[in-house]
């Protein structure tokens, strides 16, 4: 039966066993307060594990310091984050009115240009019109240069034709006798025979050595007048009187009183007769270009060697 110095020894046993977990359980402590130092180092209930209680102590200020330094710098960072708003708020707003600047100048850049662009389109147009026009003066001018020549080229073939003998056939329907003016020729045998000009026989000398090669009769188409030379043709046997000659007004006579050919309505002596408008004229051509009735020396029917030049005067 156990005495009470083995209840005592069993005491101390358990006790020491206990004593044992307990120093066990204490260094296992230690051992993790040291292996989680960091966590426990500004605990001062810990300090006595430090293995530098001055330098924790001054990491665990400086902790401190730099947890409460935020709270200790809220209204300062306040003021500047307010500031820095401002700032921002102004740089917002003057990149605002940059924009704005640059929106207007992009703005009456874009009406600059469209005015500009109007008036270039203006000029240009302008330019066409000149253009146009000058084109237009140079045609004008080449059609007025190819008038001109035409005109030209129409007047030296209207002169050709007038020298030629469509013109002495113009020039002949008002330089022309009335058909039964009495002419004198002379036959082979040198007598006098005086014949009516529209009858008198190709050949026929006449009394100035001249011969007749060709006998005109013209239409009167214009109704051209005659004038009257009175007492100046030949010698009438019946009458005893000089003829009178019937001329147009357009045909040559020599005046002696100019010595120069003039036409029948410029003669002093000639008289118009507007009453005598015959249905035909006649008249001669000749190999001396004369025609002597009675004291009147005339141009025959090619009287264009006096009017060519438009001189109606030549001497003899």
């Amino acid at each position: 039966m156990p005495t009470t110095s083995n209840y005592i020894n069993f005491v101390y046993v358990n006790l020491g066993f206990i004593a044992q977990i307990a120093v066990m359980m204490y260094f296992k402590s230690i051992l993790e307060i040291k292996a989680n130092w960091p966590q426990y180092r500004c605990n001062p209930t810990y300090w006595i594990f430090s293995d530098n209680i001055s330098q924790d102590f001054n990491y665990c200020i400086q902790n401190t310091q730099m947890n409460m330094m935020g709270y200790l710098l809220q209204p300062m960072n306040y003021l500047l984050s307010s500031v820095s708003n401002m700032g921002s708020g102004f740089n917002n707003s003057v990149n605002n009115i940059r924009t704005m600047l640059s929106f207007v100048r992009d703005f009456v850049t874009n009406i600059i240009q469209s005015v500009f662009g109007v008036f270039l389109n203006l000029i240009i147009e302008f330019q066409k019109m000149i253009i146009s026009i000058k084109d237009m003066v140079g045609k004008m001018i080449g059609i007025v240069v190819t008038i001109m020549y035409v005109l030209d080229g129409s007047i030296k073939t209207m002169n050709s034709a007038w020298a030629g003998p469509t013109g002495q056939v113009v020039r002949a329907i008002g330089s022309c006798f009335d058909p039964k003016t009495r002419i004198q020729t002379i036959n082979a045998n040198g007598n006098d025979i005086i014949y009516e000009m529209e009858n008198i026989p190709l050949g026929a000398q006449l009394k100035d050595g001249g011969k007749v090669f060709s006998i005109m009769k013209i239409a009167n188409f214009k109704k051209e007048y005659l004038y009257e030379i009175p007492n100046a043709g030949e010698l009438n046997k019946q009458t005893g009187q000089l003829d009178s000659i019937f001329v147009t007004g357009g045909h040559f006579i020599f005046d002696t009183k100019l010595n120069s050919w003039i036409q029948i309505k410029e003669y002093k002596e000639a008289i118009a007769r507007f009453d005598l408008i015959p249905e035909y004229f006649s008249c001669l051509i000749t190999t001396n270009r004369h025609i002597l009735i009675g004291t009147k020396l005339f141009w025959d029917w090619e009287d264009d060697e006096l009017t060519n030049t438009g001189i109606i005067m030549y001497n003899i």
